[in-house]
């Protein structure tokens, strides 16, 4: 092609620069003189950070085409992704792991940059906004580890949130009793329905031996809210939040193998609990 060929594509780089100046924008980036000691492992942090958001975008799009945002069909969707769908499972192990090293390469990053100097002058305003793109990447990994709607995700959320949240032992902190809970949740307008759950421990008694072991102190939509069914039985309802309610309790598959020897006539059950009688 000869050099006029190129005269319309000329034409139209010039009517863009004239109106955006993005050429003049970029120019000095792209001649600004590096030092030849830059050409190093240790500056490629950034840009495979930035390589590595370009995957979890792509990917997250993928994804969002077939995950189901609700309380009952988004583990449903997961695993459609991971058994059905064509390439579901890559796609869900390229996110995860990209989120994992994105979390890992973005870290070593702000650290290079710091045992660099780098967030000197004149690069103050640029280590502020990496300090905050790093929150908000430490945000995204978070949040997103909630959206498979599993016992993974309800755990690890308890467990994350327990280690960011204030100690119990904290001076002035309140906690929020299920009288309290009742009162808020009947006053509430912004939500269609609220939930209350809180870590507890406890001692089952069976004969002689003493076990020690975990639980939650739930409100009685608590499993209904999480659209979480039970295997035998039932879950709580609404009349178990009396104050004057026979204690019961809802016991897990584990529990239930272990402790109750698996029987299907566990349901109705009276259990030791701290020294106190709960219905199965």
């Amino acid at each position: 092609m000869s050099g006029n060929g190129f005269a319309p594509v000329r034409s139209t780089l010039r009517w863009l620069e004239e109106r955006a100046g993005l050429g003049g924008a970029v120019a000095p980036v792209l001649d600004h003189p590096v030092p030849r000691s830059t050409a190093s492992w240790w500056y490629v942090f950034g840009s495979a950070t930035l390589a590595l958001f370009v995957l979890q975008v792509a990917t997250g799009i993928c994804l969002a085409l077939v995950y189901v945002p609700s309380a009952d069909g988004a583990y449903q969707s997961l695993l459609y992704l991971n058994f059905q769908a064509p390439f579901g499972w890559f796609l869900r192990a390229m996110h995860f792991w990209g989120s994992n090293a994105m979390v890992a390469i973005m870290t070593l990053h702000m650290i290079q940059v710091f045992l660099f100097g780098a967030h000197k002058y004149p690069r103050e305003l640029t280590w502020i906004v990496g300090v905050f793109l790093f929150l908000c990447t430490l945000g995204m990994a978070f949040t997103g580890q909630i959206l498979r709607w599993d016992q993974d995700a309800h755990w690890g959320l308890g467990i994350d949130a327990s280690i960011a949240g204030p100690d119990e032992r904290t001076p002035g902190l309140m906690r929020l009793s299920m009288p309290n809970f009742l009162d808020y949740r009947a006053q509430a307008t912004a939500f269609t329905d609220l939930a209350f759950h809180m870590y507890c421990g406890a001692r089952f008694t069976a004969g002689s031996q003493n076990v020690d072991t975990f639980g939650l102190m739930v409100s009685g939509n608590y499993f209904t809210l999480l659209g979480v069914p039970p295997a035998l039985g039932r879950t709580l309802v609404a009349a178990d939040e009396i104050t004057d309610a026979a204690p019961v309790v809802v016991v897990s598959h584990g529990f239930w193998k272990t402790r109750l020897g698996a029987d299907p006539a566990a349901v109705g059950r009276t259990i030791q609990l701290n020294n106190s009688p709960f219905t199965v």
